[in-house]
């Protein structure tokens, strides 16, 4: 494996970069393929969790994030009308 940074550059990556990914991936993919396949029912329910999960997160994060962004707006124009006054 070359490094990135360039064509003409040959300085090798470390070789524990390609081992990692690779096996990380590797086995990753071999569990959730046999974890689909013998518990179907039990991989149903981890996908319907993981799903409600992400949605609890992003409708969290926007509640906030919309708060906050409202109460800066609801500042900026009580400011702003102030002064005009």
């Amino acid at each position: 494996m070359v490094s990135p940074a360039g064509a003409g550059c040959n300085i090798p990556a470390p070789r524990h970069w390609k081992l990692f990914s690779l096996n990380m991936y590797d086995s990753l993919s071999t569990f959730l393929k046999s974890f689909s396949a013998e518990f179907p029912l039990l991989w149903a329910l981890l996908v319907l969790v993981v799903i409600a999960g992400a949605a609890l997160f992003l409708y969290g994060f926007w509640e906030l994030a919309l708060r906050w962004a409202a109460r800066i707006y609801r500042s900026r124009n009580q400011s702003t009308s102030r002064g005009k006054g």
